[in-house]
């Protein structure tokens, strides 16, 4: 079973993670819209899921992914890259989470009302309103996402969280030091709450230099992270994305991206690894390591499944 963790690109190409039997992907609804362009964004993403309903399902609790995966469809968990569509409501959470929001990142890149992002230099840390919002998250039943979030904020909210949290799609500073990536520090904490990052493709984040990665680049950050807090904290979140030169140029304006660190697209994915057809190549790749089939199986799905097992509610709940 195959879950994908970070899929902003699913609804131009959905098809694609379909076709190799992917169960769910996480698939991104929000990163810069305010709270109307949130609830905008949700009525186009319902009325998708409406018109493709022979391969597609919402995913609401967490025996809808095995459930989608035993009759052939995907199951889609609908996720906020960012908290911008709360402002500063912390009611707002389970508004989104009754539309049938079930993962939401704290910050995105950048300062705002709940904490820092890994690009602000000042790297303060959690708000009192973003301890208010991860209380309310833990309440509802929305699982925590400390992808793009900044070191101090990501620690700090899992100190402030009792639930699992994870990082969707992040991968290990060791490997490659860019600041969207993390310390061994954060990985620990988060293995150390019950939950699990899952390893990105976007090149930039996978190694660094001007050549372009490849699949065993990639391996090395799941290696590293099952090495460093063990198999059942890590899995995918692949992030495959394809930007046009406006939609960079619209990021780099709102200051969500900074070009030393977000390179202009055409993005050249790692080969071997070049778009949701080539997911279960990482199987294979994992077990040419030596991983185990059981422990791969983890990686590739169960531990994120763990994860929502244990954080969203049952469907009686």
């Amino acid at each position: 079973m195959f879950i994908d963790a970070a899929a902003p690109l699913f609804r131009r190409k959905w098809s694609d993670w379909c076709d190799v039997g992917v169960a769910a992907v996480l698939a991104t609804v929000v990163v810069e819209e305010d709270t109307a362009g949130a609830m905008a964004n949700l009525g186009g993403w319902l009325r998708f899921l409406r018109e493709h309903d022979d391969r597609l399902v919402l995913a609401e609790h967490a025996k809808d992914i095995p459930l989608a995966a035993s009759t052939g469809k995907t199951a889609v968990v609908l996720h906020f890259q960012s908290s911008r569509p709360l402002g500063h409501e912390p009611s707002l959470v389970e508004v989104f989470h009754r539309i049938g929001v079930r993962v939401m990142q704290i910050a995105y890149n950048v300062r705002g009302p709940l904490g820092d992002g890994c690009l602000e230099p000042t790297d303060s840390g959690l708000s009192p309103l973003g301890a208010t919002v991860i209380q309310e998250m833990n309440r509802v039943g929305m699982v925590i996402d400390l992808s793009h979030s900044g070191p101090r904020t990501g620690l700090q909210a899992i100190e402030a969280s009792s639930r699992p949290v994870i990082c969707s799609h992040s991968n290990a500073r060791a490997v490659c030091d860019h600041p969207r990536n993390l310390s061994d520090e954060l990985i620990r904490a988060v293995a150390a709450s019950g939950g699990v990052v899952g390893v990105n493709a976007y090149p930039a984040f996978v190694s660094s230099g001007d050549l372009q990665p490849r699949l065993d680049d990639l391996l090395e950050h799941l290696e590293h992270i099952a090495g460093l807090v063990g198999v059942e904290h890590a899995g995918l979140g692949l992030d495959f994305f394809e930007a046009t030169t406006d939609e960079y140029e619209r990021m780099i304006a709102l200051g969500l991206w900074q070009r030393d660190q977000y390179p202009p697209p055409p993005y050249r994915y790692p080969l071997g690894i070049a778009g949701p057809k080539d997911i279960p190549a990482i199987a294979s790749g994992l077990l040419g390591r030596g991983f185990r089939t059981e422990d791969v199986a983890l990686v590739m799905g169960g531990n994120f499944l763990r994860v929502f097992e244990a954080v969203w509610p049952d469907a009686t709940g």
